[in-house]
């Protein structure tokens, strides 16, 4: 469970300062975004409320505050399309979706600390993180978190040039070991790291 535990890491040290009361739990456990909202909850000692579906978030909002949101960004678009007072809501993280630039319009950024998130399950959730601000059009994946190196590769295994097309790849403590039975998958997406002898690379 080691990249398990890198994760943690990098959550708790991520979120030291950020005012949480709750974490809102609203993801299937099918899908791994659900692994911040329980594991990172419980281990920063904050208090975790199971919702049944994104859909009810809407429901418990006004019965929290200093709320949590982690979710698909299409959710929180929604949430204030709808009217529903995100004034509890302290922190939101969003990941599963490129996000949309308007999230700056529907969110508070001067008191609600707003991220976006990158990463496949292969890589235990997340692989990047970037802190919304003001500036700027597009939102952008971020850099790497804590314990995780990411390069952008040519079809040749060459690192490519500023603002150059290539495929992310990924290394680090937060890869898991490979496919269940699948040894032909495994050789098609994971590979040696040609710099960090033990280590893999994993191409998204």
């Amino acid at each position: 469970h080691d990249n398990l535990a890198a994760f943690l890491q990098w959550c708790l040290h991520e979120f030291a300062d950020t005012d949480i009361g709750v974490v809102f739990a609203a993801t299937s456990i099918c899908f791994d975004l659900s692994i911040f909202e329980l594991f990172f909850s419980l281990t920063a000692g904050r208090t975790v409320r199971i919702i049944e579906s994104p859909a009810h978030i809407g429901e418990w909002l006004g019965a929290h505050r200093r709320v949590l949101l982690n979710t698909v960004p299409s959710v929180v678009m929604e949430l204030a399309r709808s009217g529903h007072d995100l004034s509890n809501v302290t922190a939101v993280n969003v990941a599963g979706e490129p996000a949309p630039p308007a999230l700056r319009e529907v969110l508070d950024l001067s008191r609600t600390e707003v991220r976006n998130l990158y990463g496949p399950s292969e890589d235990t959730t997340y692989s990047t993180v970037h802190r919304l601000d003001d500036s700027g059009a597009a939102v952008p994946i971020g850099r790497p978190v804590d314990n995780t190196r990411v390069y952008v590769l040519d079809a040749a295994g060459q690192p490519v040039g500023i603002d150059v097309a290539g495929e992310i790849h990924l290394s680090g403590r937060g890869l898991c070991r490979g496919y269940v039975n699948r040894p032909r998958l495994n050789e098609d997406m994971f590979a040696e790291h040609p710099e960090f002898p033990g280590e893999r690379l994993y191409r998204t």
